[in-house]
């Protein structure tokens, strides 16, 4: 006999709970999400940073500028899984490394500041999902042993 009815643990286990609130994981998710870190919504073809072979050729920059900014690229590229996640988070990171590059250092100082703030916020963000998994395995691993010990009564 198959069971029609919802079992009562599902729902249990579908959101997570912290400080007192519930939080779906999809609404958890768009917390951490960071594209608005880079002011970055879509990656275009026709970006004036990608029409060029050199990316720092876009802002005005010193020619020690230019390379400095050629270096830095280089360096993070040849790290394929910082490739990867500046890809999918910020499509246009180069023009974002040498826009950074461009900037007054009253900019970059505060550019910096809010930077550490959001990362602090994400790492605040991210103990509390764990915390929240944590509790929620630590109550399926206890409903788990539970139903096991209960089926036991059953064999003979």
């Amino acid at each position: 006999m198959g069971r029609t009815e919802p079992c009562p643990w599902d729902s249990l286990f579908s959101d997570c709970v912290m400080g007192g609130e519930i939080y779906e994981i999809d609404h958890l998710a768009k917390l951490i999400d960071c594209k608005s870190l880079c002011g970055a919504q879509e990656s275009s073809a026709n970006s004036i940073c990608e029409v060029g072979n050199s990316v720092a050729s876009c802002f005005d920059l010193t020619q020690g500028g230019k390379e400095a900014v050629e270096d830095f690229i280089t360096k993070i590229s040849s790290d394929v899984r910082n490739v990867d996640a500046l890809r999918q988070v910020c499509p246009n990171w180069k023009e974002n490394v040498s826009f950074a590059f461009g900037q007054s250092k009253e900019d970059v100082q505060n550019a910096l500041q809010n930077l550490q703030e959001s990362q602090t916020r994400l790492d605040h963000t991210k103990q509390m999902i764990l915390d929240a998994w944590n509790r929620n395995k630590a109550t399926m691993d206890v409903f788990k042993d539970a139903l096991e010990k209960s089926l036991d009564r059953f064999k003979s």
